[in-house]
């Protein structure tokens, strides 16, 4: 695969990241995002796919490049909360491992929630004015 936007070739050429001492070819850092979502559990304690909920913004650091063929594994936890300018805030600390064991990323996701369940309902019926 090879991103538009990106012109580093140990994204997509094999020989070249080899060549760069990787084993192989790394995956672009930004394929983490897709990976976070897909990987994220539904249901009760999910608060980041809430409906209605908004990304003001998110830190991700990588501490090992992902490669192809890497099997991975999510670790997500809430550990902060609060409420400014009226608006309600959740920050998460979630963390991407490889099959041994080794830390791949670190991402902090902050999150916008919906002020109710109403709010929620409102969101998903198509009613998208939320309080801005």
């Amino acid at each position: 695969m090879r991103l538009r936007w990106s012109s580093n070739p140990v994204f997509y050429d094999e020989e070249y990241a080899r060549a760069c001492g990787y084993d192989g070819l790394v995956a672009h850092p930004m394929f983490t995002n897709q990976v976070l979502f897909f990987l994220l559990q539904k249901g009760h304690g999910s608060w980041i796919r809430t409906p209605g909920s908004r990304n003001p913004g998110q830190i991700l650091e990588w501490h090992d490049p992902i490669r192809v063929g890497n099997i991975l594994t999510l670790k997500t936890k809430g550990y902060d909360k609060w409420i400014k300018r009226g608006k309600y805030y959740m920050r998460y600390l979630s963390e991407l491992y490889d099959q041994h064991g080794t830390l791949k990323m670190s991402g902090y996701m902050t999150l916008i929630l919906p002020k109710s369940k109403e709010d929620v309902l409102r969101f998903i019926k198509g009613e998208h004015a939320l309080e801005a």
